[in-house]
């Protein structure tokens, strides 16, 4: 039997490998952010935007949470034959049943195209394509995440995101600035990717149409359709403001202002929950099954007290230079998306604290209750766009998005079952919030130094915040002072 004290570095790795990952993806974001702010103009930048939006919900749709069916179904210590039933069940079926679906609306849209009834057809046919592109690689990408290869599955993931940007730079600034110019050059890449990953999986595992079992295909459906619908939920809660800015303002410039800000906020999200939701999916999903919920709690909470060092952190820098980094990055001419992206920043700097502590409802495979607080929130979500972006435009779009997927978190938290339930510290919560005060004190009291450029000011409360954040936390948290000597002591 795995105890805990040997999961927690294989949690460490896997989570150190996709966090590493996600910053180099990041860094990928950031490349390309800059690049397609300035050569896109608003309205552009507003249709790749709405599109994207639109794309992602037929891809969440395509994969039926296979993926997470995957990870759940998994037969630790099975035969070769169970395996090969396995990968065939729940991997092959489901893809296919998407392309076939793909199929369909494809069809659907050349035919509307042919008649002339589509705004946009170029656009709309090249978006549908890497809709399927992307739920393709997303399936093979599994394969390895589900078998805990987290390095083979960081690098792929880091490699391709690098592939787009370098395909997409090359094609925008030879002259095709369009929303079209960016599919077009997701779709190279991702078409190179797929070939090369498919290969690599026929040497990995066995599948056939010939070992498809229907009742486990069924299962997994049962058990990944309420999850699909979730992440369509979860989408929607998410991006609804986007379609219900244009809906309103019938002007994709309002959309690109809002992506602009709201946009660049998420890669918080990407470096740190998916990082966490990469990493902790498969480990939690393991102990849970073989050492039961007291294991999960255990590692639960040994991460989310690392993440409210985390997100005290960043609070800190966005209170006091948020602003500088969107318009270092998206240009000087783009204040009006720097509240926007301040005030969602804040709150991805929040959410993963959140998400760990509502971990549980899926360990038990509820995922009908899960899809039931997705829904309602996305509902809610709709109705706060529709009462607040009429009043207060892209901010209130903003307010409405951040609030709805707080409250949902607080509801999966109270619904999780308490033997799976645990939140951060009182201690480590107040050691945090000092710290925060007093490290924002310090930049306010002196003005980052008085440096102008938004580069500099960056820098700087980066500079300051590594030091007396970082120092305060190792001077008053002496599980961290062993854990790092442990550490360095090993490497030694």
């Amino acid at each position: 039997m795995h105890k805990l004290n040997d999961d927690q570095p294989i949690f460490a790795k896997h989570l150190s490998r996709y966090a590493l990952g996600n910053v180099l993806a990041l860094g990928a974001g950031l490349v390309s952010f800059p690049v397609t702010t300035r050569l896109l103009d608003n309205a552009q930048f507003g249709i790749l935007s709405y599109f994207d939006t639109c794309i992602l919900i037929l891809a969440a749709i395509l994969k039926f949470g296979c993926g997470d069916t995957l990870v759940r179904f998994y037969p630790h210590g099975g035969t070769e034959q169970e395996f090969k039933r396995y990968w065939s069940s729940l991997l092959l079926a489901p893809a296919l049943l998407g392309v076939a679906i793909w199929v369909l609306i494809m069809l659907i849209t050349g035919y509307l195209a042919a008649r002339g009834s589509l705004e946009m057809p170029s656009t709309v046919l090249l978006s549908l394509t890497q809709g399927l592109f992307a739920v393709l690689f997303s399936h093979l990408l599994w394969v390895s995440r589900t078998r805990e290869q987290s390095r083979f599955n960081a690098t792929i993931d880091v490699t391709s995101k690098w592939g787009t940007v370098a395909m997409m730079v090359l094609i925008l600034v030879a002259g095709w600035q369009a929303a079209d110019a960016v599919y077009t050059a997701r779709l190279i890449v991702f078409a190179i990717f797929i070939i090369l990953l498919f290969f690599w999986l026929s040497r990995q595992i066995q599948f056939g149409i010939d070992s498809i079992n229907l009742g486990m295909t069924w299962r997994g459906l049962r058990y990944g359709i309420p999850l699909a619908m979730g992440e369509i939920s979860s989408i929607v809660l998410g991006l609804v403001d986007r379609i219900m800015l244009k809906y309103y303002t019938a002007d994709f410039s309002s959309v690109g202002i809002y992506s602009i800000g709201f946009g660049l906020a998420s890669y918080f999200d990407q470096v740190v929950a998916n990082s966490l939701s990469q990493a902790i999916t498969p480990v939690a999903g393991r102990l849970y099954a073989t050492e039961g919920a007291t294991a999960v709690v255990m590692l639960k909470r040994t991460v989310l007290k690392y993440l409210v060092y985390i997100s005290g952190a960043l609070i800190s820098f966005l209170l006091v230079a948020g602003q500088d980094l969107l318009l270092m990055l998206a240009g000087s001419d783009k204040t009006e998306s720097a509240k926007i992206f301040v005030v969602a920043a804040m709150f991805f700097a929040i959410m993963p604290i959140f998400k760990i502590m509502a971990l549980g409802l899926l360990l038990e495979k509820r995922s009908d209750l899960h899809f039931i607080v997705l829904l309602a929130s996305a509902a809610t979500a709709i109705i706060l766009n529709y009462i607040a972006i009429p009043i207060w435009g892209t901010l209130g779009a903003c307010f409405s998005t951040c609030l709805t997927l707080a409250g949902m978190n607080i509801v999966l938290f109270l619904l999780c079952p308490k033997s799976l339930r645990c939140a951060p510290t009182y201690e480590c919560l107040f050691r945090v919030c000092l710290i925060s005060a007093i490290c924002i004190t310090v930049m306010i009291w002196t003005d980052l130094f008085g440096v102008v450029s938004h580069w500099a000011r960056v820098l700087v409360a980066f500079s300051i915040l590594a030091v007396l954040f970082g120092g305060l936390i190792l001077a008053t948290d002496s599980e961290l002072r062993m854990r790092l000597g442990t550490l360095f002591g090993k490497s030694e």
